[in-house]
């Protein structure tokens, strides 16, 4: 069993794997609790279709006002704006990818990503501790900040080829009115 794990020992094995685990289960939290794209588009579809026929003015209103309360700032988005040096040009990235993703849970992303990365190059790989950090603080910024600019990327595209489709709608509403 000593040969398996080499230098480490059965209790730094057990961490590092509980370490990743509770890591990974943590990920996954956050992508279940975020994943509501699909109930968002519909909404949206639902309100373009109202706002169309007339009846979206008292729905609207409501959703303003909810959509005013979700801009109020967390502790953990304060907190992670200290760090980061342009806050405001994130905050504005991050909403081009039309989910909810806060300044709070991308700077938590990227902590989440650079210690799983920097504790499993260190512990499985082996690396020394200085370039376990190194590796994870880069692979820890570089992996939420690419997987963003995908994100918004995609929603343009979708956009993009969707963009025809609602001026038809839009037009062929106004023409039955």
């Amino acid at each position: 069993m000593a040969e398996l794990f080499g230098e480490f020992g059965m209790i730094e094995v057990a961490i590092l794997v509980g370490a990743l685990l509770m890591t990974a289960i943590l990920v996954g939290i956050v992508f279940v609790v975020s994943d509501g794209r699909h109930r968002h588009e519909q909404r949206r579809l639902e309100n373009t279709r109202n706002r169309a026929m007339g009846t979206g003015i008292i729905e609207e209103s409501g959703e303003q006002a909810s959509a005013v309360r979700r801009d109020k700032e967390t502790g953990l988005d304060v907190l992670v704006k200290r760090f980061l040096p342009k806050p405001d040009q994130l905050r504005i990235r991050l909403r081009r990818t039309g989910r909810d993703i806060s300044v709070g849970k991308f700077g938590v992303s990227i902590l989440v990503i650079g210690m799983v990365v920097g504790l499993g190059c260190w512990g499985i790989f082996g690396f020394q501790l200085a370039l376990s950090i190194l590796i994870g603080v880069g692979i820890g910024i570089w992996l939420p900040h690419m997987s963003i600019g995908f994100m918004i990327s995609r929603r343009q595209e979708k956009f993009t080829t969707r963009f025809p489709e609602g001026l038809d709608a839009v037009s062929y509403t106004h023409l039955t009115l």
